[in-house]
């Protein structure tokens, strides 16, 4: 009867009330839902690698197809990926919940999470989803998710770019790299609009901050001024900030910054100690990132062939435990510099070089200039150190 009464009153102040919240409340009327009980997931960070991962952050009983999930706590900032799931009571398999999206044909399995009143209702059975309301970064998310993510079919294009250049077919490859510029040209214009017309959403900061690198240091700073200052101040917003303050620096044709950073030794290095007469690959990894340790064989093969030509490489780690790092090194045997800036903090190297995500690849010519920035595809890095 409590829950009943609760529950009446909530479907009052979602009908009723426009006050902004500062925690949330998701009040739910679903049919059929063959489960007692309700879950809610949301996306956390790992502290050093400053991945995501998805944890189990609240519960809610089912009765007579309501529920109810409210916390007192202020969210700082939306969940871009939370979800709702149960496990069925016969089957016992964990269900997550769909979405209908009135924009588009798909059927998401997430929503934002945000400090709002969000209703969710509908039947379970119904394969469109059900209808989530209340949350606006949510009606942007589906709304404009699907374009925001055709940057994605670049992936597809790269694979048919590394394929051509291994058949050498110069005629296919030259419509294929064209295919990729206007994926890339269309893509940038795309988010121009969107954040022109809703600079004051918090997913309109997450999706520049993400793709961040296919500007220009002009391009960022104008679009960022019309961002609100509630915005500005949250986390995305400051780390936004930072990047664009410092892309300059690290733009194609800028002298990479210098550093001042120890091997397994102790040793201190700067850069002009590990530069090449040719040129500089400067790779940024850690111990536990897998791509990275994925792409060792393939370093070592490029070194092989260009470190005769003087062309130097130098790996510069962003691990923060200094023991499993040493111990990535003992294993992989990198026959190159290998720097950390260890017992320090591993953020200050992400600052300084505007790291979002590893590995990332600089390479510098013989007068220290960049030519390659921040390049996470090995297929580009050959076609840039035959250059030099």
């Amino acid at each position: 009867m409590k829950f009943l009464r609760s529950f009446i009153i909530l479907f009052f102040i979602f009908k009723f009330s426009n006050a902004q919240l500062n925690h949330y409340e998701i009040c739910g009327d679903v049919k059929n839902v063959p489960a007692k009980k309700i879950y809610l997931r949301a996306i956390k960070y790992y502290p050093v690698s400053n991945q995501p991962y998805v944890v189990k952050i609240d519960s809610a009983q089912i009765i007579k197809n309501k529920f109810l999930l409210n916390r007192d706590t202020n969210i700082l900032e939306p969940s871009w990926a939370s979800s709702l799931y149960y496990i069925d009571t016969i089957s016992r398999k964990e269900n997550t919940i769909k979405f209908f999206n009135p924009y588009a044909t798909s059927t998401p399995l997430s929503f934002i999470l945000e400090n709002a009143l969000i209703k969710i209702e509908g039947d379970i059975l119904d394969k469109k989803g059900l209808h989530i309301s209340g949350s606006k970064e949510t009606d942007f998310n589906f709304k404009y998710a699907e374009q925001l993510f055709l940057y994605l079919k670049t992936q597809d294009v790269d694979k048919k770019i590394a394929e051509l250049r291994k058949t050498k077919n110069e005629v296919k490859l030259k419509l294929a790299i064209r295919e990729r510029e206007d994926l890339v040209n269309n893509f940038k214009l795309n988010l121009k609009k969107i954040f022109k017309e809703h600079p004051t959403y918090y997913m309109s900061i997450l999706f520049l901050q993400q793709h961040a690198k296919l500007f220009t240091s002009t391009e960022l700073k104008n679009i960022y001024a019309s961002f609100s200052g509630d915005y500005k101040n949250l986390d995305r917003g400051i780390k936004l900030n930072n990047f664009i303050n410092q892309i300059t620096a690290l733009e194609i044709g800028s002298s990479l910054p210098s550093f001042s950073y120890n091997d397994n030794s102790g040793k201190s290095y700067t850069l002009n100690d590990v530069k090449g007469k040719k040129g500089t690959l400067v790779i940024f990894w850690a111990s536990w990132c897998v791509p990275c340790r994925d792409e060792i064989p393939d370093l070592k093969k490029l070194y092989q062939i260009y470190s005769p030509k003087g062309i130097n490489f130098v790996s510069i780690s962003i691990d923060h435990d200094i023991v499993k790092w040493k111990q990535a090194l003992s294993v992989e045997k990198m026959p190159w510099a290998n720097l950390s800036n260890l017992p320090g903090d591993f953020k200050e190297i992400n600052k300084r070089y505007n790291l979002n995500a590893i590995p990332a690849m600089f390479l510098i010519d013989n007068e220290g200039k960049i030519v390659l920035a921040d390049e996470k595809r090995i297929s580009s890095l050959k076609l840039a150190l035959a250059k030099l």
